[in-house]
Formats: C-alpha cells, structure tokens, sequence
C-alpha cells in the first residue's frame, strides 16, 4: 500500500499567513506571563530579604548595642548583597582560652558601639560580637590562630553603598598597630563611614545605684547624721585626739620616712634585728612606730593623771593608778633615751636604761 504526498503549495508574497489556533493563543499568554513573572521575581526576592534583614537588625540593636552572633547568623548578615555596613569582632572571651587582650578590648568596643548609637548617625552602621566557643567554624574558615580580630563590611549597594575593599569583602582592623583603645577603632570607623563621631563614655549603673542608695540613705537618716556631725566639728574631745594623733605621727619621724623611703628594719652582721639606726642622719621605719607609741603612753599617763585620777573617789585607788601612772611615763621616756644614745652615743643623760 502506497501513501501519496501531495505537492507543496507555490510560495506567494503577498498571502498572509493564516492566524493561529486559540490553543497556540492560550499558551503563548501564560508564557509570557511567566516570563514577566519570573523577571520581576528576582530583584522582589532580593528586596525581602535586604529589607527583611534590615528590620531584624534594628529590632536587635534596640536591645543591645553589640549583637551577639554564632556561625550561621555571622553568614547571613555578612553575605553579600548589604544595604548596611558591619562591624564583627572575632573574639575568645572563655575562661579557659585565657585570651587577656580579648577581655581588655571587649568593654572598649562595646564603648564605641555605644558611642555611635549616641552620635545617632546616619549610616546603617552595626556592631556585632562572634566569640570562638559558638564560632568555631567561621574561624576555620577565615583561617584565623588569634583574637581578637575586627573585620568591617561595607555596605554594597544602596544609597549609603561604599566603596569596595582593595581584597576580600572586608577591611581588617589594625589591633596590634592602633591598640585596644575604643578611640583608635572610633577613629577608623569614621574614615570608612565619612561620619565623625566621638568617644560617649557608657553610663555606669552601678555607680548610679551606689549614689542614689547613699542619698536615700542620707535623707532617711539625716536627723543622726546631723549628730554625728555636730559631735565632730563641735566636739572638743574629737579635737584633742585628733590634735594628739597628729602630734604623735610627725614628732615620731613620718614625714621623714615619706620623702627618704628607708627600711622597716635591718640585721646587723650577726643577723640579729636592728630597730634603731646609728647616726642622726638615718631611720628605720620601725622607728617610728616605736616612738610614736612610747610618746603616745607618756600623754595618756599625763593626760589620764590630770582628768581621771582626781574624779577617783577612794583615796587608796587614787594613790595606785597614780604610782602606775608615774612608772609608765618614767618607763617609756627611759626607752625613748635610750633610744637616742643609741642614735648619738655621745649624749650623756639618762633614766632608768
């Protein structure tokens, strides 16, 4: 069985071609609504995700001036494209990494983190933190042996877009060249950002409780504190010892022993313990310790025979103390010469020793 072909048409230049089915017509529209579709949904997905990040990244930053990030957050907001520009700290603050330089930075980069949310600038500038205990592969993957490290991510697209690094996507702070102070990072960041900003010191709330509990403290008490104050700067008692401690300090050599440094005290060559210096021109600080206590039992002897002994109301107790009295201030001023012939042998007078 044969199948004949039949002969093609001749060709005409003015017939037009007859128009397609309503099928071919269908299918041609939902093709070219795909296409639009699939063209318009690449830079909307972009957006979202730009736009979503953006917004986290503020909700974050209102509780806390440096985020803290682990390995799959630092991927996401470090990736490329970014309407806003990063800051990451690499750092090992584990106790048992025992990384100083890490805790001496930390407080001053959360200072200039605090100090740019102070200065309200306008750039999208963030501030984050990634310690190597929840970061281990990000450090493995940067290749990095040390911390800290600082690493800036500018922005790459976007009205505040800056301009690329020469490598890499970001631009490595110079700890070891700038130092760990908040001012050398504040400093590099307002070159890169072109926005000047300055150093806010971070209030300290302890102090601010410390202070407040002291005035609560004060104004409820107000009433003893008053007393106290009275008893001491109208007290003539509070002035006598004080008078009397004073005395005591400076005739026993104290300021002597704050200008020269000398000594507590020597041995001599026998490596017995030596108190007294030979010679009016050196001192032990022992010395004046010694001196200012036996001064001190000669005023108290003096001071306690002319106030306590007459207010005795047995004669036979008065007698007593005042003997004990006598022999204390004979005892310690026998001491206190004896002293001084050790300082000047030549010096001829004394009492008991």
């Amino acid at each position: 069985m044969s199948i004949s072909i039949p002969a093609p048409l001749p060709r005409s230049r003015t017939r037009r071609s007859s128009p397609p089915p309503s099928g071919s017509r269908f299918l041609a529209a939902v093709l070219l609504v795909l296409a639009l579709v699939s063209v318009l949904a690449v830079p909307t997905a972009s957006a979202y995700t730009l736009n979503y990040k953006t917004k986290k990244l503020n909700s974050l930053v209102r509780e806390s001036n440096v985020l803290t990030l682990d390995g799959t957050a630092f991927e996401v907001i470090t990736e490329a494209p970014r309407n806003y520009s990063l800051v990451v700290l690499l750092t090992a603050l584990d106790p048992q990494i025992g990384c100083s330089i890490c805790a001496q930075f930390d407080p001053e980069f959360r200072g200039a983190a605090y100090s740019w949310q102070a200065a309200k600038g306008k750039h999208p500038l963030y501030f984050a933190s990634l310690d190597f205990v929840s970061g281990r592969d990000v450090f493995q993957k940067v290749k990095l042996n040390s911390a800290p490290n600082v690493y800036f991510y500018p922005a790459t697209e976007g009205p505040h877009k800056l301009p690329a690094p020469t490598e890499g996507d970001f631009v490595q702070y110079d700890l070891i060249r700038k130092g760990v102070s908040a001012h050398g990072l504040i400093d590099f960041l307002s070159d890169r950002v072109n926005e000047r900003f300055t150093f806010t010191q971070p209030p300290d709330y302890t102090k601010i409780v410390t202070y407040f509990g002291a005035g609560v403290a004060i104004f409820l008490l107000r009433r003893y504190i008053f007393l106290v104050l009275q008893l001491i700067f109208f007290g003539r008692k509070i002035y006598a010892l004080g008078s009397l401690f004073g005395i005591l300090l400076f005739t026993g050599g104290y300021m002597w022993n704050t200008i020269r440094s000398p000594p507590f005290m020597v041995t001599d060559r026998q490596g017995n313990a030596e108190y007294v210096a030979n010679g009016l021109q050196q001192q032990h600080g022992i010395e004046t310790q010694i001196t200012a206590l036996l001064h001190g039992v000669c005023a108290f002897a003096t001071v306690a025979l002319i106030v306590a002994v007459p207010k005795l109301k047995s004669a036979w107790m008065q007698r007593l103390v005042t003997c004990l009295l006598l022999v204390s201030i004979v005892g310690a001023y026998s001491v206190v010469m004896r002293m001084f012939r050790i300082k000047s042998p030549g010096y001829p007078y004394k009492m008991l020793l």
